[in-house]
């Protein structure tokens, strides 16, 4: 039985076709305390959930851009990040870079903002992608992620604050 568990599943939701909207989900690791395998499990989690069919959309937010250089790019090389989205009001769909799974960049950049700022800009950048995915329903790449990941965010920093 537990060997059962272990073996592939066929991918039955990549096949159902349904008129019904998708319900989205949201999963979001955070823990200021480093080493407690945040990356990797954001990372495991994303690529299996591809793998079964799923639509996936990672946020990278850490300054080291950890996540981002797992799919093969230098966070010190890219041009525009998770920062310009937050600080400057860049389109997060400017700054998603497709690979193993799509991924919104962050950079070093993130380290020097002010936190208040960004939770502003965050709540901001929530109320447009709610209206973004609103407007767009049938053809969102993961804007709706993107709301519910920042909504879950948002609560936990006012939760802390």
């Amino acid at each position: 039985m537990g060997l059962m568990r272990l073996l592939p599943r066929p991918n039955t939701r990549a096949h159902q076709a349904t008129e019904e909207p998708t319900l989205q989900r949201v999963i979001v690791f955070a823990n200021q305390k480093g080493g407690v395998a945040k990356t990797t499990t954001t990372l495991n989690l994303a690529v299996a959930f591809k793998e079964q069919g799923f639509r996936v959309l990672v946020i990278d937010l850490d300054p080291q851009g950890n996540l981002t250089m797992s799919q093969g790019m230098n966070p010190d090389s890219i041009e525009r990040s998770m920062f310009d989205v937050l600080v400057h009001r860049l389109p997060i769909s400017e700054i998603i870079h497709p690979a193993e799974i799509d991924v919104a960049v962050s950079s070093i950049d993130l380290a020097g903002a002010e936190p208040g700022r960004l939770l502003a800009e965050l709540r901001g950048l929530l109320r447009e992608a709610e209206e973004l995915a609103r407007a767009e329903r049938e053809e969102t790449t993961g804007t709706e992620e993107v709301v519910g990941r920042l909504r879950t965010a948002l609560a936990r920093d006012i939760i802390g604050m």
